[in-house]
């Protein structure tokens, strides 16, 4: 398995073969994870993504940290195709954007060196930080924008071995993949 293609069909096969029971477990082990790092811990300013239902799920983290810390969230805008960040304080703050993802309405964010995390989704990630997205490129042109060390959370069955993910000159590398498995 070598282009992001198979491995997107690959990944998504078998994160549809998994009950939500099975998600949400394994959701919960990442997430506990991923707030007992340092990083997380210790950051003021974090930016995260309103999950949808085939990656780890992070509603419940982003409403627990909204009054803690500073979330924000990127928004996809569908013409021309761009994307922007803005703050998050309350489940008043997300409408249905682009793509049926559900993205934030609240305050313009556009100081991206505050920033002290960017926690990345996923189809697919080696330990070394390489890392297959949906494919449009979005996080790849977001995570050149911020310069803020990342974390990618994903489920255990989307770690794959290093040599089996093939970057392109404009992929971003993760700093950091949380491993659960």
């Amino acid at each position: 398995m070598s282009k992001k293609s198979e491995i997107r069909k690959y990944i998504k096969g078998l994160t549809k073969s998994k009950s939500v029971e099975e998600k949400r477990e394994a959701s919960e082990k990442v997430i506990a994870k991923l707030e007992s790092t340092p990083l997380f811990r210790n950051a003021k300013t974090v930016m995260l993504f309103h999950s949808l239902p085939d990656e780890v799920c992070t509603h419940e983290l982003i409403d627990k940290y909204a009054g803690e810390k500073r979330i924000v969230l990127p928004a996809l805008i569908d013409c021309p195709p761009y994307w922007q960040l803005r703050e998050y304080t309350s489940q008043n703050d997300l409408k249905m954007g682009a793509f049926n993802i559900m993205e934030p309405v609240g305050k313009l964010f556009e100081d991206y060196d505050s920033i002290d995390l960017v926690v990345v989704p996923g189809l697919a990630f080696s330990l070394k930080g390489k890392r297959v997205g949906r494919g449009k490129g979005y996080y790849d042109r977001i995570l050149s924008a911020v310069g803020a060390p990342t974390i990618a959370i994903c489920f255990p069955w989307q770690i794959l071995e290093d040599e089996e993910i093939e970057c392109d000159e404009w992929d971003i590398s993760m700093d950091n993949v949380l491993d659960v498995r």
